[in-house]
């Protein structure tokens, strides 16, 4: 990690530095990901079962459970189209799912 305080040009030496070394050695770069936390997952692969094939190209199903257990009020909007338009015919029938209690 680099610390960087652009306003007092801080940091921007090693900032060079490391992009240089990225740039360098690509596959050696391992960020930290994120995880999904133990107790929603199991929410969140309901959601990709209940997704299945219904999404229209190009959503993925992975990208889209995740989107609708945040919440996300587009995704959720689209998903709703979806419905309406026979895609994703099980998903909103069984209600909200941003509203489980797992949910993210």
């Amino acid at each position: 990690m680099v610390q960087l305080v652009a306003s007092r040009n801080q940091g921007v030496t090693a900032l060079i530095a490391a992009a240089e070394t990225l740039a360098r050695s690509p596959d050696a770069f391992r960020p930290a990901r994120p995880e999904i936390a133990a107790p929603h997952r199991d929410v969140l692969a309901q959601v990709r079962v209940l997704l299945g094939t219904h999404l229209p190209l190009p959503y993925d199903s992975d990208w889209i459970a995740l989107k609708l257990l945040e919440g996300d009020s587009e995704i959720t909007g689209l998903a709703r189209v979806w419905l309406l338009t026979g895609k994703g015919d099980k998903l909103l029938a069984k209600g909200d799912v941003s509203a489980h209690p797992c949910a993210l």
